[in-house]
């Protein structure tokens, strides 16, 4: 009887982290990658920002100059030297990291 308090409890504290989890984890937007062909294609996340999409300004000059994969550790290799987010309110300026 103990046990199947002890388990039920686990899975309600379990269940209240994943809510909160989640809650936490929509506040932010996403910067994403779009990669493929007119077939398939697959969004990777490059970078997390905070506040709306209108808060953000962002330029380029060149395309993207580079993409790797390394395979052990899985990380995406990016090169984009000249690709800036400004955040128009705080005018601080964020680059596209160069790992994925």
């Amino acid at each position: 009887m103990a046990i199947t308090m002890l388990l039920v409890l686990l899975l309600i504290v379990l269940i209240c982290y994943a809510y909160k989890y989640r809650k936490y984890k929509d506040k932010f937007m996403y910067v994403a990658m779009e990669i493929g062909s007119n077939k398939m294609t697959v969004r990777i996340r490059c970078l997390r920002l905070h506040s709306a999409f209108y808060a953000y300004t962002f330029s380029a000059a060149r395309q993207l100059q580079f993409v790797g994969v390394k395979i052990f550790p899985q990380r995406l290799k990016l090169r984009w030297d000249d690709f800036l987010v400004k955040q128009v309110l705080l005018q601080k300026e964020f680059s596209l990291p160069n790992s994925v």
